[in-house]
Formats: structure tokens, sequence, C-alpha cells
């Protein structure tokens, strides 16, 4: 018990709660004991009152790995028990706590260890201030899963707690190239020494189209090495994004001191240019050339096909095009991250990053354009050359699909039907789904958004079955309803709600049921029948990637 020092009362009654006898044994991944390894109980604490000291809730393994403990309260509603030891990863895996009461439970820990080393140069010098990052097998990505450190003064490194497995070491410093290690961390690893060498320059000059310097270019490594064939490169895997920088200077050159001699890929960005990304470059005796054109603009207009009038709502996806000679042509998929929406009939695009990265010649446009009832266009293959350039898109309107839905009556008051349009889809395209909802004369439902007091407004669910292979890419749609003096919104007679999903990039080839609920209150002048859910369901075929 604790009380404030000026509440102490003069005389209280301590009334002790309980126990139950709770024990395990922790061992390492062969089976054997682990001895001295810290184990605390986390159980429900009264908020007032007597509680056990936090203190007292530790207790340690003995030479066989057992451990047993007589505080938690019998009546605990909840018992979870943490592992803890300087050699070993604490187990994610929960115990339940009939194991710890008939003492069962077993708690098999991971081994961890520190990972030393020194960085020198290629004299034995220490490199101070040298950025080390440990991946894992193969390649190192930035994040969580790659933590870095710098040397000290001595040029000596550290990571504490790393798994025995293989990982990809590297490190990088001023003056030297960049190196890389692959290490079979294991159990009383001898401190690594990793020699920095140096490397070669790399001289690049940056221009635009008119072969005139660019200044002011930002330059980027993305991935050293550069995937290559194993006769190319011995190296055991790839650093992603190491961070190395540069900006060209007033004759748009810059030059990489110390690069590795293996390919690297870099990346170029300037506003108002379309960047190059993942080109591949490697010390050589000239001078690399990068060109960079303007970004790339485009402009138009989006009619009805029957009226000639503006499309209200529109949206533009583009993918790029490729010529390979012999007559053959690779055309891109038609990604979501490329999807871009409009309104008014009128549209306006700018690229400042290429669709395809890594070719040096730069690929070539195709634009799509897609809108609520009408069929979606495709616009011709634009050049690279032909920046700037104005398109004119007339879309012809789509006649709805047919949904067979009976005639309701009196006793059935609503009838509905689904259909999608259209059936067959490929990844980075639209479907639209329509929901049809037929009510009997002289009744009427609610519209989709909240209205008046305690009217129910009708709800349609696409079922999350699906949610790796569709994303709504617009709301629910229906007819405009009438306002009632209650100030609620009613829909009545023949009814048509509709969306449209995106297909998403990595959805299956395949046949998918794409099930729906409508969520209605059928109402007459009268009175209101109880809110009802209908289930629908309708078929869709996703395809391959379009050749």
């Amino acid at each position: 018990m604790r009380w404030p020092a000026d509440r102490i009362p003069a005389q209280f009654e301590l009334r002790l709660s309980p126990a139950q006898h709770l024990s395990g044994r922790v061992t390492d991944e062969s089976g054997g004991p682990v001895a001295g390894a810290e184990v605390t109980l986390v159980f429900p604490q009264r908020l007032a009152g007597p509680c056990v000291p936090t203190e007292d809730t530790r207790v340690q393994t003995d030479p066989n790995g057992t451990w047993s403990c007589d505080f938690v309260p019998k009546d605990a509603a909840y018992v979870r028990v943490e592992v803890t030891h300087p050699d070993f990863a604490m187990p994610e895996d929960e115990v339940p706590v009939e194991a710890l009461r008939d003492g069962t439970a077993q708690f098999r820990l991971t081994s961890v260890v520190r990972l030393r080393g020194r960085v020198t140069d290629d004299t034995g010098t220490a490199v101070s201030g040298a950025q080390v990052a440990l991946g894992v097998e193969g390649n190192i990505l930035p994040g969580s899963s790659a933590p870095e450190t710098t040397t000290d003064a001595e040029g000596r490194f550290e990571f504490r707690r790393v798994h025995l497995q293989k990982r990809l070491l590297g490190v990088k410093a001023d003056g030297a190239a960049p190196a890389l290690r692959l290490v079979e961390v294991q159990r009383d690893l001898a401190p690594l020494e990793i020699r920095l060498s140096r490397g070669a320059p790399l001289r690049v000059r940056v221009v635009d189209e008119a072969g005139m310097p660019i200044q002011g270019v930002q330059v980027s490594v993305d991935e050293w090495p550069a995937e290559e064939p194993a006769s190319q490169s011995s190296l055991p895997g790839r650093w992603y994004y190491p961070g190395w920088e540069w900006k060209t200077d007033a004759d748009g050159r810059f030059v990489w001191s110390n690069a590795p001699p293996e390919t690297a890929l870099l990346t170029f960005r300037k506003g108002g240019y379309l960047s190059r990304g993942r080109q591949e470059l490697r010390p050589s005796a000239g001078e690399a050339v990068v060109t960079l054109g303007p970004s790339f603009r485009g402009s138009g207009t989006v009619l009805d096909g029957t009226t000639g009038q503006p499309v209200p709502e529109f949206i533009v996806n583009a993918r790029f095009v490729q010529s390979q000679g012999l007559g053959q042509t690779n055309f891109g998929a038609w990604h979501e991250y490329n999807r871009r929406q409009f309104t008014g009939g009128q549209f306006t695009l700018e690229y400042d990053s290429p669709l395809l990265s890594g070719p040096r010649e730069m690929h070539d446009w195709q634009f799509r354009v897609e809108a609520d009832g009408h069929a979606p266009a495709l616009s011709r293959v634009l050049r690279d050359a032909e920046r700037g350039s104005r398109l004119e898109f007339r879309l012809q309107p789509q006649p709805m699909p047919e949904m067979g839905v009976a005639a309701p009556s009196p006793a059935e008051r609503v009838a509905t039907g689904v259909a999608v349009q259209p059936g067959h889809v490929r990844p980075g395209e639209t479907v639209t789904v329509f929901v049809k909802v037929r009510l009997a004369p002289g009744f009427h439902i609610y519209a989709l958004e909240d209205s008046g007091g305690s009217n129910v407004p009708t709800t349609i669910n696409a079922s999350l079955r699906l949610r790796q292979v569709l994303e709504a890419d617009s709301p629910w749609r229906g007819p405009e309803p009438q306002s009632q003096p209650d100030s609620s919104r009613t829909l009545a007679g023949d009814l048509v709600f509709q969306r449209r999903f995106l297909v998403k990039d990595h959805a299956q080839p395949g046949r998918y049921q794409l099930p729906l609920t409508v969520y209605l209150q059928v109402c007459n002048e009268a009175l209101c029948w109880p809110p009802e859910t209908i289930a629908l369901e309708t078929q869709l075929d996703v395809l391959g990637l379009s050749p």
C-alpha cells in the first residue's frame, strides 16, 4: 500500500489475495537450458488499494532453465510472460495460462550476438565516421531491416542482438570505394576487419537535347552494384539507395571520385526536365554523357461522342510504349498510380519522371480515358518528340447492362438485381458495378446519404473478400431523391445505383464472384417496415496484362 506522506492513516487493514503457483522452462534453439534469464510476469493490477510491487514480479531461471513464482493473484484475468537475456531474443508466441499453472510452459529463445568490426583504409589506418549498414542475405534495403551505425575514432563499429544467420554488411566512407561483405553470424565470431580501397573516378556530364550543359541536376545512386551476370560481378549482393548524392556544376559535370569498379544505377533529376532513372554507369577513361529532355506535357478535351458536350468527370491514365524493331511493340500496363482525375471536359498533364526507368532511349506514350456511362477510349501512340501535343477524346455512350429484375408486388415490396460492366477486365482498368432496385407502386426507400430524423439511409457494400482485387474508384451514385416535409430524401420506382471500381495492379487472372449487400428500409405513407439486408452476387473475369 502507498499513501502520500501527509495522509498516512494511524491504523489500516491489509488483506492479502490468494496467489497461484506458476512455473515454466526457458531453453535455447536446441532445447538446452538457459540459465540467468529474467522472467517478468505481467498481470492486471488494482488501480486503488493493495497491489503487488512491480519489482517483485521478476524471477530468474535456475541452471536447468526453470523458474517458478507464487505472487500472481489467483483471480488474475490474464498473465503474460516476458523473457529477456542478453544473449537471446524474446520469443513472440504467448503461452496459455493453463500451461503456466501445470508447469509445462516452454519458452524457446533465439540466440543473438554482438557483431563487431573495424574499418581501415588500404594502408591499415583506422577510418572514423564510415557508414556501416547491416542488411539481410543478398541485399541491403533502407529501413528497420537494415540498421546503420558509424565507426568511432578507432574505426570500430558494433551491432547488438544480431540473429545467427547470413547477413550482408555494407561499408562506405569518403575517400574510398564502398565495400560489401557477406557475413555468417555465429557465436564467438571474431571481430571483422573491413579494408577500404580507393576507387576510380566516374565522370559524368548532363546536357539538354541541344547538347547544352544543365547545372544543378540532382544525381543519386539507386543501387550498387547493378544486377549483372555472375561472371561480371563477384560481389555477394546489392545495396539499394545508399545515399550517395551530387549536383552538377555550371558545366553540367560531376565526378564520383571513388566509384567502385562495378556498374551502378543512378537517377538524374531537375525541375522542368524529365528525370532519368536507373541509368547504368561505371568508371571509364572517358566521360559519360546523360541527356535530359523537358518534362512531358500534354493537354486535351474529353467530349461526349453523341452530344459533343464536355464530359463532366473522367480519368486519364498513361502507359509507356517501346518500339523493339522488326515491327514489334511493347505496350506497358495501365497502372493505378498513373491515374489522374479531371472535370469539365479539359485536362492538362505533366510528367517529371518517365513511366519506364532504365533504358537510355526514352519511351513513347499512350493515354486512356474512362468516364462513367461511356466506353473507354485510347489515344494514338505519341512519340517522345511530340511533347506538348493536344489530344481530343470523344467517348461513346455505353448503354446500361441488362438486369432482369422481376416486377415487385405488394407482398414483395422490393426486387433487386446486379450487373458489372465490362465483364472482362485487366489490371489497371476499371469496371462499373450496377445495382437495380425496383419498388412496388406507393412504396419508397431513403437516399444514400443520411437525412431526416430516424430514417435509415440506403447502403450498398461490396464484399471485403475482394479487397486484394478491387478498389473503389468513385462513390456510389444513384438517382436524384425527392425532399420530403420531414427533411428526409426518398427514392421510388425503378432505381439504378452505380459505382466504379479499379482492378488492382497485382490482381491475379481468374474468375471472381463479387458479393454485395443492399441495406434499406421500405416505407409507404402509412408505415415503415424493419430495415432489411439483401444479398446479391455477380461475376467478374480478370484477364492477364494486355500484350
